[in-house]
């Protein structure tokens, strides 16, 4: 191999073998940092929790409020109980691998779902909280109710993304045209804009993000066939009645409603009075309609 020495110094050869490699160097220094920079910035991206969700008949959870964790947390208790109703069949098998759980699904091997909460991955989207917020809160709640990782994995099975409800684009980021269900917790959101236009504004922010939904599932249908995919459920959290949240509203081609207001003020109101008076009845109502224990679930006819 030649070397610098054995280069004849005539006609500057030298210096243009030298010019050579610090050119070469210098190529191959910017070539690393553009690939340095590619990865800083996907990385960055996967932080700040703004990629996009390739997921498909997930749950989806818009917004974020107090009642938030509470709704992960039931999901998460309902999907407890799908998991232990399999997990005593084939010798146990599903216990000791969880992660086969999807290829005995694919083969029709367990047990239908009454409700497809119970099968999903859970997807929470707001852009009033980062993302490493949501993991730190969720994961302090998460383990405070005894739900174990493995069965309900956070960053897996519940899905954290940053960015604004009301916004088309950032709803087909988080595939909400792929959801099976729905779930708008704009409330804290539309307690702003009412204080902020001195109540001349109610729901603002929830009928915002339902028009967009509206835009999004009509705008990428289902398949051929179907605008939307069967049986969705979009739950619209409301502080109080509105009719034009109740103008948005639209069905399946079955009869069924896919958005579905729920106006609980009035409700909550006389149950708080009634619990009060009646000491017990609380502890009652939380043990019979939550996912933690026996619950009460309905099954589909044809599934029985």
């Amino acid at each position: 191999s030649a070397s610098f020495n054995d280069i004849p110094d005539e006609n500057n050869l030298r210096l243009l073998y030298f010019v050579q490699i610090f050119f070469g160097l210098v190529v191959f220094a910017i070539l690393v940092g553009f690939i340095t920079d590619a990865v800083s910035q996907f990385m960055n991206s996967l932080a700040s929790g703004r990629t996009k969700v390739a997921a498909d008949g997930h749950t989806l959870i818009l917004g974020w409020n107090e009642a938030t964790l509470r709704a992960v947390v039931q999901c998460s208790f309902l999907r407890r109980q799908y998991q232990m109703l399999n997990e005593g069949k084939f010798l146990g098998i599903l216990f000791y691998f969880p992660s086969l759980i999807p290829a005995f699904k694919w083969c029709g091997l367990l047990e239908r779902p009454s409700t497809s909460l119970a099968v999903s991955d859970i997807v929470i989207m707001d852009n009033s909280i980062t993302k490493e917020e949501m993991h730190i809160r969720l994961a302090q709640t998460l383990a405070e109710r005894g739900i174990l990782p493995w069965r309900t994995k956070l960053g897996r099975n519940i899905i954290c993304r940053v960015g604004n409800p009301t916004n088309v684009n950032d709803l087909i980021r988080v595939g909400a045209h792929r959801a099976s269900a729905i779930l708008v917790m704009m409330t804290e959101r539309d307690t702003k804009e009412e204080d902020e236009s001195d109540g001349r504004i109610h729901n603002g922010a929830t009928l915002r993000t339902t028009l967009a939904l509206r835009h999004v599932l009509f705008t990428n249908p289902y398949s051929k066939r179907l605008t939307v995919i069967p049986g969705l459920r979009i739950v619209l959290q409301l502080q109080g009645p509105s009719e034009y949240v109740d103008a948005t509203c639209f069905k399946h081609p079955n009869g069924d409603d896919v958005i579905i207001p729920m106006d609980l003020s009035a409700f909550l109101n006389s149950l708080m009075f009634k619990c009060a008076a009646q000491p017990g009845l609380s502890a009652m109502l939380m043990k019979i309609l939550d996912f933690e224990g026996s619950a009460i679930r309905r099954r589909r006819a044809k599934n029985l």
